[in-house]
C-alpha cells in the first residue's frame, strides 16, 4: 500500500519560468545588463550545444561552414561585435577535446599548422605589446584568433575521406543557398525597395549586394569560389544538381556588383577550362551546358544588371585609376597605411590598430567609418609587421604548394577545385581583404586536409578522385 506521507505532487515549474523569462527581459533591455540577462539560457545552451556538436560531426560541419557565411550579424557583448562564426567556432574549440577522442582516423598535422598557431600568437603579441592602446587591440587579437582557429577545426572535422567529401558538399551547399539569398534580396530591392541585405549607395548611387555576408565584395568572391569548384565537379560527374548550383553561384557573383570578383573568377575559370580540356575532363558538351546556363541566367539578370554595370565601369580609367572614387580611396588608404608601417616595421603595431591611427577625414573624405586595410599583406604587415607577414606568407606557401604537388601526382578534383578557388581568393583580395573572417581560413583548412589525405596514398586508393 503507498504510503500517502511520502507521496508528493510534482511542482508546476511554469510560474518559476515566467518569473525567469520576465527577470531576463528587464536585465536585457535595461542598460548594460544584457549579457547577464543571457546567463541563464547560457547555461542550458552552451553544454548541449557541445554535447550535440561533439556528438555529430556533420553538425560540427555543417555549423562552421554555414556560420562562415553570415558575418554580416553580430550581437554586441562588451563592446566587441561577437558574429556567428566566433560563437560556433567557441563552441566547437569546447566540443573539440570529445571530438579528437572519438576519432578513429586522427588528423596529420603538418609544418603549415605550426605557422598559422605562430600568426595568432604574433597577432595577441603584436597587440599587448606594440599597439598605442592594447587593451583594444587585445580584444580584436582575439578576434583574429576566433576565424583562424576553424582552419584547425576544420582539420580535425574533416579528417578522413568521407568527412572531406561531405565537407566540400556542405560547403557547396551552403554557397548555393548564400546565393539564392543574395538575389533574392537584390531583386526584393529593385521590385519593392526593401533593404534587407542591401548596403544602399556602396557604389555611390549604386546599391552593393552582400546578402549575408560582411560586404559586396566578399559574397561576389564567395560565390565565385564556390562556382570554381562545381564546376570542377561538374566537368567530372556531370551532375544536374551541380550544373543548378553553378547558375545559382554565377547569379550571386553577378549581383555582387564586384569588379574585382567578376574579374578574378573569369581568370580562374579561364585556367579551369583550359585545364579540363587538356586533360580530358571536359568536353564540347558539357562546355555547351554549361554555357548555355550562364547565357541563360545573363538574360534572366540583362534587364536589372546592365545599366549597373555601366555605371559601375563608367568610371574606370587604365591611364587614370584613381580617377574611380572607390580605387582612389583603397589607393590612398593603402598609402597612408605603408607609410605608418613603417613607423612599426618589425613586430606591427597590434591587430586591427589601423583605425586607431587614422580617419579618412585626413584625406578629404566626409565618412564616420574607421580606417580599413583592404589588402591581406598590407594588413598583416601594419599589425604584426615583417615578422608577422613573413611567417603569414609562409603558411601560405606550405598549404598551396604540397597541396599542387599532391594534386598533380594523385588528381583530384575535389582539391584541384579548391585550388583554383583559393587562387582566385588570393586575387579578389587584393582589392578587399576577408582574413579578418573565417571563410577564408576554413578554406585553406580544406585544402590542407585534402593534401594529408591524398599525400601517402596511391592514385587507385584515394576515394577522392572518384
Amino acid at each position: 500500500m503507498k504510503n500517502s506521507s511520502l507521496s508528493f505532487a510534482s511542482p508546476d515549474p511554469t510560474p518559476t519560468l515566467l518569473v525567469m523569462a520576465a527577470a531576463c527581459a528587464w536585465l536585457y533591455w535595461v542598460g548594460d545588463m544584457g549579457w547577464v540577462a543571457m546567463l541563464p539560457a547560457a547555461l542550458v545552451l552552451i553544454p548541449t550545444a557541445v554535447y550535440l556538436l561533439s556528438q555529430n560531426i556533420s553538425l560540427a560541419l555543417a555549423a562552421i561552414l554555414g556560420s562562415a557565411a553570415m558575418p554580416r550579424y553580430f550581437a554586441q557583448i562588451s563592446g566587441i561585435k561577437a558574429r556567428p562564426e566566433h560563437i560556433v567556432t567557441g563552441l566547437l574549440c569546447l566540443s573539440a577535446v570529445f571530438i579528437y577522442k572519438r576519432l578513429d582516423n586522427k588528423p596529420r598535422w603538418m609544418f603549415a599548422d605550426l605557422l598559422a598557431a605562430a600568426f595568432i600568437l604574433m597577432n595577441v603579441f603584436s597587440s599587448i605589446f606594440m599597439s598605442v592602446a592594447p587593451s583594444q587591440t587585445f580584444k580584436w587579437s582575439m578576434q583574429q584568433t576566433l576565424v583562424v582557429l576553424p582552419y584547425f577545426l576544420v582539420r580535425l572535422l574533416a579528417s578522413n575521406r568521407e568527412r572531406f567529401h561531405q565537407a566540400i558538399k556542405i560547403m557547396l551547399v551552403v554557397g548555393t543557398v548564400e546565393a539564392g539569398y543574395a538575389v533574392l534580396c537584390f531583386f526584393s530591392y529593385r521590385l519593392f525597395g526593401t533593404d534587407f541585405g542591401v548596403e544602399i549607395g556602396q557604389y555611390g548611387d549604386i546599391p552593393g549586394i552582400y546578402g549575408s555576408q560582411f560586404e559586396a565584395n566578399l559574397l561576389g568572391s564567395y560565390c565565385g569560389a564556390c562556382l570554381v569548384v562545381m564546376l570542377f565537379l561538374y566537368f567530372r560527374d556531370r551532375s544536374r544538381a551541380l550544373l543548378w548550383g553553378s547558375a545559382i553561384t554565377f547569379a550571386g557573383l553577378i549581383i555582387s556588383l564586384s569588379r574585382a570578383a567578376v574579374a578574378s573568377t573569369a581568370l580562374v575559370l579561364a585556367v579551369l577550362i583550359y585545364y579540363s580540356l587538356r586533360k580530358g575532363l571536359a568536353n564540347v558538351q558539357a562546355l555547351r551546358r554549361v554555357g548555355l546556363v550562364f547565357a541563360g541566367v545573363g538574360l534572366i539578370l540583362a534587364a536589372s544588371i546592365t545599366p549597373l554595370y555601366a555605371e559601375r565601369f563608367s568610371t574606370v580609367d587604365l591611364s587614370n585609376p584613381t580617377a574611380d572614387d572607390t580605387t582612389k580611396i583603397r589607393v590612398l588608404g593603402l598609402g597612408v597605411a605603408a607609410e605608418r608601417s613603417l613607423e612599426h616595421p618589425v613586430f606591427g603595431g597590434g591587430t586591427n590598430s589601423f583605425q586607431l591611427e587614422f580617419e579618412y577625414q585626413e584625406i578629404g573624405y566626409d565618412t564616420d567609418v574607421g580606417g580599413w586595410i583592404g589588402n591581406p599583406e598590407m594588413r598583416v604587415w601594419h599589425d604584426t609587421g615583417a615578422v608577422g607577414l613573413a611567417i603569414f606568407l609562409a603558411f601560405l606557401a606550405f598549404v598551396f604548394v604540397p597541396a599542387l604537388r599532391v594534386a598533380r601526382r594523385t588528381p583530384s578534383s575535389e582539391l584541384l577545385g579548391l585550388l583554383l578557388a583559393g587562387l582566385l581568393y588570393c586575387i579578389s583580395f587584393q582589392a578587399t581583404d576577408a582574413t579578418i573572417l573565417s571563410f577564408p581560413w576554413i578554406h585553406l583548412g580544406l585544402i590542407a586536409a585534402g593534401n594529408t589525405l591524398l599525400s601517402n596514398s596511391r592514385p587507385e586508393s584515394t576515394g577522392l578522385e572518384n
